[in-house]
C-alpha cells in the first residue's frame, strides 16, 4: 500500500525561521534550499539532533532502527498535544523489550527549516532520556536523504524528489475492510471501505487485494 498526505498548516505555528525574512534558528545551517545540516552530539548509535515542533525545540536520538518517531508524556504536554483514551495502538520494540504504545498525530514536525507533515508519534516513556525526548524515527528520517558528517559533527538531511510512502504515519490511523462478491458468471465484484481516524484529510489511498494467485489495487 501507498499512502500520501496533503499539505496542510497544522494546528502548530511554524517555526520563526519560516516567518522571518532571514533564517534565524541557529541550530540548522543551511546549505542549499533543499538541505540542511543539524549538529548533533554523542556519537556511534547515539547521535542526538534538534527537532522543531512548532515553535518548541526537542532534543531527538537519531535512530535508524526505530520505524516509527516516539515522544514521551511531559514532551507531549508540553506540545499540547492530547492524548486520547481511544487512540490506536502500536508494539514499539525498546531496550527493556516490546511494549505497547499509543500513538498520536502531530501536524508538522520541522527538521531544520524543511517540514514533514503528518506524522504519527508513538507515546514511549523508555525510549526517552535524561538528554532526549524520544527517538526520530523513519516515518521522518525517511523523508530525506541522510548523510552524517563525523568531522563536522553534522546530520545533513536532504528533501527526496516526488511524493512519498506515507504507509507508517496512515496505517494506524486507516481501518480498512473489504466484502467479496462472487456473481453466476465467476466474476468477484470487491467493495473496499476505508474509514479515516484521523483528524487530517487522506488525500490518496491504495489498497492492494490478494485473491489466490491474482494481485489487484483498488484507489
Amino acid at each position: 500500500r501507498q499512502l500520501s498526505l496533503p499539505d496542510s498548516d497544522g494546528s502548530l505555528p511554524p517555526p520563526a525561521a519560516e516567518r522571518a525574512s532571514e533564517p534565524c534558528t541557529p541550530v540548522a545551517t543551511a546549505l542549499s534550499s533543499d538541505q540542511v545540516a543539524l549538529p548533533y552530539e554523542g556519537q556511534g548509535h547515539s547521535l542526538a539532533v534538534p527537532i522543531q515542533f512548532g515553535e518548541t525545540e526537542l532534543t531527538m536520538l537519531f535512530d535508524t532502527g526505530a520505524t516509527v518517531t516516539t515522544l514521551n508524556r511531559r514532551s507531549l504536554a508540553t506540545l499540547g498535544v492530547r492524548i486520547p483514551s481511544d487512540a490506536p495502538e502500536l508494539s514499539l520494540r525498546t531496550a527493556n523489550g516490546e511494549r505497547s504504545a499509543k500513538l498520536v498525530l502531530i501536524p508538522r514536525v520541522w527538521v531544520g527549516g524543511l517540514p514533514v507533515d503528518g506524522v504519527t508519534v508513538g507515546v514511549c516513556e523508555e525510549c526517552a532520556d535524561e538528554r532526549t525526548a524520544g527517538l526520530l524515527g523513519l516515518n521522518v528520517s525517511g523523508q530525506f536523504l541522510v548523510t552524517v558528517d563525523t568531522v563536522r559533527k553534522e546530520v545533513i538531511f536532504q528533501a527526496r524528489d516526488g511524493r512519498q510512502d506515507r504507509i507508517v504515519d496512515i496505517g494506524p490511523w486507516l481501518k480498512v475492510r473489504a466484502t467479496a462478491k462472487v456473481w453466476p458468471d465467476e466474476r468477484v465484484e470487491v467493495e473496499v471501505i476505508a474509514d479515516n481516524r484521523a483528524d487530517r484529510t487522506v488525500s490518496e489511498a491504495v489498497v492492494g487485494i490478494h485473491c489466490g494467485d491474482d494481485n489487484f489495487v483498488a484507489k
